[in-house]
């Protein structure tokens, strides 16, 4: 991405604090690459997305929008390992952002390691009002063997969301399912 080096090749020494300006710089650097990655998104230019998407992570490395936008993209041109370290590291870094949380747990899950998710995600459905939480859990629990326990995610799930006839259904199946039947 040889326009990326450019363009901070050319803002980075503009951006000391004597000037004054580097705030209005660093908002139009944003919105260059903000529109750059809409414009690679939409092209196709995936790998392109991934590096104006490292770069925009390093401006905000707490931002959980755009993480999750890079493990989605590093994912989408199968860099699972850098993936994996950055859905990890964002974590880390920000232990109490749900969007963190499920970002590392549904990689896990998008990859088959139900193993993994439960730990990450059994503090988090009271907090998350997401469908998506509940239905990571309750089907890991499930691929993992423990029924009553994915039984218990699909109530939780019931109890936020009443109307839900995904949980109904996922209920009423594990209950026959742990009866015998």
């Amino acid at each position: 991405m040889k326009w990326v080096s450019l363009i901070l090749c050319w803002t980075l020494p503009l951006l000391s604090p004597a000037q004054g300006r580097s705030g209005a710089i660093l908002d139009g650097m944003e919105e260059i690459l903000t529109r750059r990655l809409d414009q690679c998104f939409h092209a196709g230019l995936f790998e392109e997305c991934t590096t104006i998407l490292r770069v925009m992570s390093g401006m905000h490395p707490e931002d959980a929008e755009i993480s999750d936008d890079l493990v989605y993209m590093l994912g989408n041109v199968d860099r699972h390992g850098e993936a994996l370290a950055e859905a990890i590291r964002f974590h880390k870094q920000n232990p109490k952002s749900l969007l963190g949380t499920e970002q590392l747990a549904r990689y896990y899950f998008m990859r088959k390691l139900y193993t993994k998710v439960p730990p990450i995600l059994q503090a988090v459905p009271d907090k998350s009002r997401t469908l998506n939480v509940s239905l990571m859990l309750g089907r890991s629990f499930e691929e993992i063997g423990l029924l009553k326990k994915s039984l218990e995610a699909w109530e939780a799930r019931l109890k936020l969301f009443p109307n839900d006839p995904s949980a109904k259904r996922h209920i009423y199946r594990l209950k026959k399912k742990i009866a015998g039947g």
